[in-house]
């Protein structure tokens, strides 16, 4: 799980803004709506889902 983590934290540090569809009404620009969010996480987890390696899949048993 950690290398998910640390492509999520990443992707979010990269991250500038979160923009809405209604880019137009200036004042929401600091808070977008829930739908908006849960919108954006989504895309953020697959592309780090994305970015996980083979090497980085292998479970360590000890």
């Amino acid at each position: 799980m950690a290398p998910f983590n640390r492509h999520l934290r990443d992707l979010w540090i990269a991250e500038d803004c979160v923009s809405t569809v209604d880019d137009d009404n200036d004042d929401n620009w600091m808070s977008p709506t829930a739908k908006v969010k849960r919108i954006t996480m989504i895309k953020r987890e697959i592309l780090a889902w994305e970015k996980i390696t083979p090497e980085q899949n292998i479970r360590r048993i000890s």
